[in-house]
């Protein structure tokens, strides 16, 4: 007659399957707390928490919270671990973080004016070359969570800020005050096992960074945590993601952005030392390329404003997609030359082909009426 007995008269059940039957393809008992399978085989039990799922949205799977520290209990550790190395689960529901920001974290980021001033500051300068952050999503959504933001958008907040934000004459080093609390505020979310597109976006701008400010080897090891954060979420270079599913197209897109992204970081950074892999996969010649930004600032789309990688370069692209197109070619180019002594024959050839490409993309930057230093500078590297 304890709690796990499915025949006591009033014990009250679940509405959904527990975690560890669902992954067992067991039928579950779905009392509460625990079913009777998780009982006799001694298993954590854990539901969906439906209550902070939308209508007609997956259920939610709640993970440890950010300042828990020591005090996370090992039922949350286990449920957290089953969503990271069972994929299949992730058809079921989303991986949702919970917990409360810390407030030094929220001192750091201000109010809803100082975060006003900072977004305002970002779009006009950082966004302007590295298109990533949805306009949309932002003004829409995130601020208005911003005066009580979960951890994973108070990090977002807070790579925002470090990147944009000019140094004080007190403290004009890069690895100042506030790069030191943003590192360790991300490396405490992540430790928390927390799964989420906007943290992997503050990863991107915090690599961002410190690749323009020189901090080796910091920005090489990023952006290979920024590549492995992408390849947990299931994001790929199609505009996929396997736990943030998109569900418009400007999400779709979001995602995209992202992924070329790390694609023109993991570029750069081999520029250093030449024949180092690659830490994500070459573009696919079907790969779409970013959409001009007023469209996706907007939220329309049309056929024309989507080119895949083997679309010849022209004006009519976006900055970004230039850009792409550039550490695309530039990865064939560092690969190729790594492989010289390999084949003579095909190496001339290969040459030719290179570089009969870059010319036509630095001749289609070189007209656009957009600022081309970018892709030209990607291209004379």
């Amino acid at each position: 007659m304890g709690l796990g007995n499915a025949s006591w008269p009033y014990a009250k059940l679940a509405k959904q399957v527990c975690a560890s039957c669902k992954v067992s393809k067991r039928k579950c008992t779905k009392e509460l707390p625990r079913c009777s399978l998780c009982v006799k085989k001694d298993l954590v039990c854990q539901y969906a928490q439906s209550a902070r799922s939308s209508p007609g949205s997956p259920p939610v799977w709640s993970q440890p919270s950010v300042t828990d520290g020591d005090q996370q209990n090992t039922q949350a550790l286990s449920v957290q671990n089953v969503l990271f190395l069972d994929s299949r689960i992730l058809h079921y529901g989303r991986a949702m973080p919970c917990g409360a920001t810390p407030g030094h974290v929220i001192d750091l980021i201000g109010d809803a004016h100082d975060i006003k001033i900072m977004s305002s500051r970002f779009f006009d300068t950082i966004q302007y070359w590295m298109p990533i952050v949805s306009k949309r999503s932002f003004y829409g959504h995130h601020l208005q969570q911003s005066s009580s933001p979960r951890p994973e958008l108070a990090i977002l907040l807070l790579c925002m800020k470090l990147i944009s934000e000019v140094p004080s004459d007190d403290d004009q080093s890069p690895k100042n005050t506030l790069y030191h609390a943003t590192k360790q505020f991300y490396q405490e979310v992540e430790t928390a096992g927390i799964l989420s597109f906007q943290v992997l976006q503050a990863g991107i701008l915090l690599c961002l960074y410190e690749i323009g400010h020189a901090i080796y080897p910091s920005a090489f090891l990023s952006v290979g945590a920024c590549a492995r954060y992408a390849h947990a979420l299931g994001i790929t270079g199609d505009g996929r993601s396997q736990i943030n599913r998109p569900l418009t197209w400007v999400e779709q897109e979001e995602i995209r952005r992202v992924w070329w992204a790390i694609v023109v970081m993991d570029r750069f950074v081999g520029l250093g030392c030449r024949g180092r892999s690659f830490v994500i996969e070459h573009p696919q010649p079907h790969f779409i390329l970013p959409a001009e930004e007023a469209a996706w600032d907007n939220g329309i789309i049309k056929n024309n404003n989507l080119n895949t990688v083997s679309h010849p370069s022209e004006n009519q692209m976006s900055k970004f997609a230039l850009v792409a197109q550039a550490a695309s070619l530039l990865g064939q180019v560092l690969e190729h030359t790594s492989t010289l002594a390999t084949n003579p024959k095909l190496h001339e050839d290969k040459f030719k082909q290179l570089d009969r490409t870059i010319h036509a993309l630095m001749n289609a930057a070189e007209t656009t009426n957009i600022p081309a230093c970018d892709p030209l500078a990607i291209c004379f590297r």
